[in-house]
């Protein structure tokens, strides 16, 4: 028993599709296969059927190579194409390879056809792997893109040269500039208060050394467009395996700013238990003295009876 192959064989010819399936055999293939010799035919061939890999011949009465070449890329790009014919020109035969002809076979000289399958069939996996990680990783980005965008917080992917490459859009709320003023454009540290800048690019030399010298979370002085500064609670790390890194920037201005005012309250309320206490205790104190004063005019008044 040989090796399984799904063959599509274009074809006008029987005794030429024969020879084909006679090489196969001798090369150690078990060929399914289908012999079509009109576009009509080839369209419910693929739409039927996977195919392993299509053998033309390049002139037929109703039909030609570069045509099925053709109705194949626009059903599956990955199955192998070869061109078996008997009447081609080396011209005519790199114009096939240009349209994407994977290789093509003279009739006179089958030999060449199994290698030429083999080789076009680990090729094939080859192209399919890389269509898939391709796939997987558009995917993999989309899906990142979609957290990056979608996390409520302002964030960024800057580089080592501190160059800003990615920002949401509420970066773009927070900062006051669009994505393209900001992406491969501004440094993070255009967007510092001085008062902060120093320790902060000795975090990020240090972090560029080792990732966990230096801290992940702490609070900064962000500076807008507008000149408006406000206070934001910072999360950054390397992205691993790159030089990147990601941060994730909460505005805490309002927050800090009801902070504050708590504080206020509370020490004003302090200060107002404090008064009210003092004067609780001058008007107890009084009420005392009343009392005895009270006390000692009865007593006054019993001894003048006597």
């Amino acid at each position: 028993m040989g090796i399984p192959l799904k063959v599509l064989i274009v074809e006008d010819s029987e005794d030429d599709a024969l020879l084909i399936l006679r090489e196969l055999r001798r090369g150690g293939y078990d060929p399914y296969y289908e012999r079509v010799q009109t576009a009509e035919e080839m369209k419910a061939s693929l739409g039927n059927r996977s195919w392993d890999i299509v053998l033309s011949d390049y002139h037929m009465p109703n039909f030609d190579g570069i045509n099925a070449l053709k109705l194949l890329q626009e059903k599956d790009s990955d199955i192998p194409f070869i061109l078996v014919s008997g009447l081609i020109g080396e011209e005519t035969a790199v114009e096939a390879m240009k349209a994407g002809a994977n290789d093509y076979i003279m009739k006179d000289n089958l030999k060449r056809l199994v290698p030429a399958i083999e080789r076009e069939l680990r090729e094939a996996v080859i192209r399919h792997d890389r269509r898939q990680t391709r796939k997987a990783l558009k995917e993999s980005e989309n899906l990142y893109r979609a957290i990056f965008e979608n996390t409520g917080t302002a964030s960024i992917i800057f580089e080592d040269d501190m160059i800003i490459s990615l920002a949401n859009r509420e970066c773009e709320k927070l900062s006051g500039y669009s994505r393209e003023e900001v992406e491969g454009r501004k440094k993070w540290t255009e967007f510092i208060l001085k008062d902060d800048l120093a320790k902060m690019i000795e975090y990020h030399k240090l972090r560029g050394i080792n990732p966990d010298s230096a801290p992940k979370n702490y609070e900064f002085h962000f500076v807008n467009r507008a000149g408006d500064i406000r206070d934001v609670f910072l999360t950054v790390d390397v992205i691993p395996g790159t030089k990147k890194r990601i941060a994730s920037l909460l505005d805490v201005t309002e927050r800090k700013k009801s902070e504050e005012a708590l504080k206020k309250s509370e020490k004003e309320l302090k200060k107002r238990i404090k008064e009210l206490e003092e004067f609780y205790d001058i008007a107890v104190g009084r009420e005392l003295r009343m009392k005895e004063l009270k006390e000692e005019i009865e007593s006054l008044k019993k001894e003048l009876k006597k």
